[in-house]
C-alpha cells in the first residue's frame, strides 16, 4: 500500500477502469485492492451498523454469520467499485472471523 494512496497507478500496467479517474485530482484516490482499503475500519463500520445480528451470531441463530458475511463483502465491494474475487472474499471471510473474535458476548 502507498502512503496517501497517489502515484499508484504507474506499476499497474493495464488496472481495470484505468482512465476512469483522468482528470480528477489525488485527493479522489480510488481503491483498486484490498491492500488499498483501511479493511478493519470497514468491517467496524459493518459490525457497528449490525449490532443486533452480531448479538445473534453470539447466539448462534442460523443465518446470522452468512448475514454479516455478506455485508461485509457488500461493503468491501464499494469501497472498491468492483466486484470481488473468490480469495478477496476470502480474505474478507477471513478479517470478519478475526474481528468477530474480539467481540464482547452480550451476558
Amino acid at each position: 500500500m502507498v502512503a496517501g494512496g497517489e502515484g499508484t497507478e504507474g506499476g499497474r500496467g493495464g488496472a481495470q477502469g484505468e482512465g476512469a479517474e483522468q482528470g480528477e485530482g489525488p485527493s479522489t484516490f480510488k481503491p483498486h485492492t484490498l491492500g488499498d482499503l483501511d479493511l478493519d475500519a470497514i468491517l467496524g463500520t459493518v459490525l457497528s451498523e449490525q449490532a443486533a445480528t452480531v448479538v445473534a451470531w453470539q447466539r448462534d441463530v442460523p443465518g446470522s454469520w452468512g448475514a454479516l458475511a455478506a455485508r461485509s463483502v457488500l461493503a468491501t465491494r464499494q469501497a472498491l467499485g468492483r466486484s470481488l474475487t473468490d480469495a478477496e472474499r476470502r480474505i474478507i471471510w477471513q478479517a470478519l472471523w478475526d474481528r468477530l473474535g474480539t467481540v464482547p458476548r452480550e451476558p
